[in-house]
């Protein structure tokens, strides 16, 4: 663990690690001058959500990368028939399907892709549904496509709770057989946000896998990715207190937060945690 520094009262800090690209901040909240320190308490956050809402997600973009090509993998859409696709993580199975091997990079937290979606050499007129997996399907057409090549290109929202296995995306053909080719742009994620209490409770959260309470005023915060490259910024509620936010040497998905009274000693407080890569 890394050694803490004395926070300094009142102070504003962003500090960056050389080398590495990581950036992480110390924030401050100081009493009126003459106005004692408050100490910190467990008290629940104000009712605001962090990173929850169901649209605030920012789009990623990436170089155009091949998901999903079935002329090498998986063969031909059978009319009638639902074809499970794997879109986010990394894995074999992208092999399996005709996309690039290891997959495109696109997290598991991704809650929908940019992509192009093409029918290659259908054997007739028809056209293609395109869903989330584990979600009911709708009526509505994504493309239709005749003999010969169409592509058509959108926002494509996937799997975003009770997925099966490698079960990202559901495509279903109708009238005639298609081969069917996916290239990936773009993906949308949520933002990673925490807001934990001086004994580690999580109140509110997104994208957090766990937080845990190392030693006082010592926390340790895990999400979903790796957040070595990305920039950490912790805040306190009460008055007084500035708190640190560090990349956490043992963990590449973890950021440690140290939290501090006015006088510069450690002391537990609930802090807000927003990380942005």
């Amino acid at each position: 663990m890394q050694k803490l520094q004395k926070a300094v009262t009142g102070v504003a800090i962003v500090a960056t690690l050389v080398g590495a690209g990581v950036a992480w901040g110390r924030t401050s909240s100081s009493n009126p001058p003459g106005q004692p320190a408050t100490r910190p308490t467990q008290r629940s956050f104000p009712g605001r959500d962090l990173g929850g809402g169901t649209t605030e997600t920012k789009l990623v973009s990436i170089t155009p990368c091949r998901v999903v090509d079935t002329r090498l993998g998986g063969g031909p859409l059978a009319p009638g028939f639902v074809r499970h696709l794997k879109v986010r993580g990394g894995g074999g199975v992208f092999a399996t399907q005709g996309g690039k091997s290891g997959g495109c990079g696109i997290p598991t937290g991704a809650t929908a892709i940019e992509a192009t979606v093409s029918a290659v050499f259908p054997t007739g007129r028809g056209y293609l549904h395109v869903f989330p997996a584990a979600t009911a399907e709708p009526n509505a057409t994504f493309i239709n496509y005749s003999v010969g090549s169409i592509s058509n290109a959108g926002h494509l929202p996937v799997c975003a709770a009770s997925c099966v296995g490698d079960q990202d995306l559901d495509v279903k053909a109708f009238q005639h057989a298609t081969h069917l080719v996916i290239d990936v742009s773009g993906y949308a994620v949520k933002p990673m946000s925490a807001a934990v209490t001086g004994i580690a409770l999580i109140e509110r959260s997104s994208r957090v896998v766990s937080a845990a309470k190392l030693s006082e005023g010592a926390f340790q915060v895990i999400f979903d990715r790796d957040v070595t490259e990305c920039t950490y910024v912790a805040t306190l509620q009460s008055g007084g207190y500035m708190a640190q936010a560090e990349p956490l040497t043992s963990d590449p998905n973890g950021v440690f937060v140290s939290t501090y009274n006015a006088s510069g000693t450690i002391t537990s407080a609930a802090f807000y945690l927003e990380v942005v890569c």
